[in-house]
């Protein structure tokens, strides 16, 4: 039996998530634009040939032919710098992987936490369709024993039937629940499982340092890598602007045999690319801006997200004790009505009343445990 414990589930998730196969195929992705980026220059060497005859002044015809080629080589550098973007490239696939991998943690943490509330609730809608039983049971048997009416008996089955009702509804939901955590895990139809019988509870650690380190969050590495490529491609794209010269050698035969050599080198006089410059520059201002906003919307998730913490947290300890009165009121209520000292209407109120205080006391210690898994989303500690 496979315990899915939180160490378990961060294990699966991080590893057989679905969402992780394709982040980390992108990467090689990345590596892929690292092939041939260092070449000397990327335009190859051309190869012209020519020929013909050739009509001589005493009207003798003679074949021509020149053969010539064009080596082109860079001065700027180009070479190295499409180096450099393509590691920024894979930094880049990188953090993004590592983005992706936080996401798909925190979403199956999430609904593995719900898993468990929901698997609670099944045990508080059992518990609560054994009191309608015994109930029914005494108004029964009151109704027997001449104690009784009949419309307690119908009273008594209705409670009953409601119950046996929100317990199917309560199962259902925790099976399409844990559906959903086997299938974020890569687990449908494999290995038995078991979720654990609480909901942890632990304690983040402070506010303040969780600011101060909130640079670690996946989404802002990315965005920093990106800024990184960007200005790494504006230094390629102004190398590009540069005029690639081509060295020329040529030979030919027109009546006699000649030779040449030379160097072509264009002149930047329309097109120095200044467009891809311009979109460079635009490019970096923009994944600032990107990050600037980031950074903001992640310190506001994160304040939220502690804040709902510390209210779900304070609520706790009065419903502790509203369901340690909830145990005592149940079974005063329940033999004051079997002794005929109390009504069912008033003994069914009492049971909802304590029904209601366990589920408000479970629904907390879900919002406290999901309030520090989106501490935790929000801080990058995943």
């Amino acid at each position: 039996m496979l315990l899915l414990d939180r160490t378990e589930v961060i294990r699966r998730a991080a590893t057989q998530s679905p969402t992780i196969g394709p982040a980390l195929e992108h990467i090689d992705v990345a590596r892929a634009q690292r092939i041939g980026a260092s070449v000397f220059v990327r335009d190859n060497p051309a190869l012209s040939v020519s020929g013909g005859p050739r009509l001589l002044a005493n009207g003798v015809w003679v074949p021509d032919f020149i053969v010539g080629i064009a080596w082109p080589f860079d001065l700027g550098g180009q070479g190295s710098a499409r180096s450099l973007v393509a590691d920024a490239s894979v930094r880049v696939a990188r953090a993004r992987a590592d983005e992706v991998r936080a996401n798909a943690v925190a979403d199956a943490l999430d609904v593995w936490l719900r898993a468990i509330a929901a698997r609670a609730r099944v045990d508080l809608a059992a518990a609560q369709l054994a009191l309608d039983a015994t109930a029914l049971r005494i108004a029964t048997t009151r109704r027997t024993a001449g104690a009784g009416a009949d419309d307690d008996v119908a009273l008594a089955r209705l409670a009953h039937a409601a119950a046996r009702a929100r317990l199917a509804v309560a199962a259902g939901d925790a099976a399409a629940l844990e559906q959903e955590l086997l299938g974020m895990l890569r687990l449908v139809g494999t290995t038995p499982h078991a979720l654990p019988a609480r909901l942890p509870l632990d304690s983040p650690a402070s506010l303040d340092l969780l600011i101060a380190n909130l640079g670690r969050r996946p989404v802002l590495r990315r965005l920093g890598a990106e800024i990184e490529w960007a200005t790494r491609d504006l230094r390629l794209q102004e190398r590009l602007g540069l005029p690639v010269p081509r060295v020329t050698l040529a030979v030919g035969r027109e009546n006699e045999w000649w030779g040449r050599a030379g160097v072509e080198l264009p002149l930047p006089v329309f097109q120095r690319n200044q467009t891809a410059v311009a979109v460079g520059h635009a490019q970096i201002g923009f994944g600032r801006a990107q990050r600037d906003a980031a950074w903001a919307i992640a310190e506001t998730e994160l304040r939220t997200a502690y804040a709902r913490y510390v209210g779900a947290r304070a609520s706790l300890a009065p419903l502790d004790e509203g369901v340690e009165a909830a145990v005592d009121a149940e079974h005063l209520v329940l033999r004051a009505y079997e002794l005929g000292q109390r009504d069912l209407a008033a003994t069914l109120v009492a049971f909802r009343e304590a029904a209601a205080v366990r589920l408000a006391r479970l629904e907390a210690q879900l919002a406290v445990a999901r309030a520090l898994v989106a501490i935790e989303r929000a801080a990058g500690v995943l």
